[in-house]
């Protein structure tokens, strides 16, 4: 059975204070904002990665509590949650709901062996 995985979609940084951290990452980073609103901050890149800051509030779910998120792209959400689940990869909050809507993109958060939160990303066909 061939990967699933044919890139990443996205990484990001989950922060409490993203508009403070945003500002840092342009002003002194250089790092031109492409998008922002009070839960999501998006940086241009090279025009084929995207890096952005997760506003994450309290109470932090276990995954947020995670400062940093590697999103990998699939063409097929569910083919992946379910061959990898057989697998033994443990979703977040279990393989049975793990996939959720997050704007234009579906994302299923799993862990590696480490216990590093890691996502799965299919992004809506616009």
């Amino acid at each position: 059975m061939p990967g699933h995985i044919r890139g990443v979609e996205v990484a990001f940084v989950h922060s409490t204070n993203g508009q403070r951290l945003a500002d840092w990452y342009e002003e002194v980073l250089g790092l031109p904002r492409r998008f922002g609103d009070d839960h999501w901050i998006e940086f241009a890149v090279d025009g084929t990665s995207r890096f952005a800051i997760d506003v994450t509030g309290f109470p932090r779910s276990e995954v947020e509590a995670q400062p940093l998120m590697i999103s990998f792209t699939v063409d097929d959400l569910e083919a992946a949650v379910r061959d990898l689940a057989a697998k033994g990869v443990a979703f977040y909050p279990d393989a049975e709901r793990t996939i959720f809507d997050v704007g234009p993109t579906r994302v299923a958060t799993f862990r590696d062996p480490d216990g590093n939160w890691l996502q799965l990303a299919q992004r809506a066909l616009t």
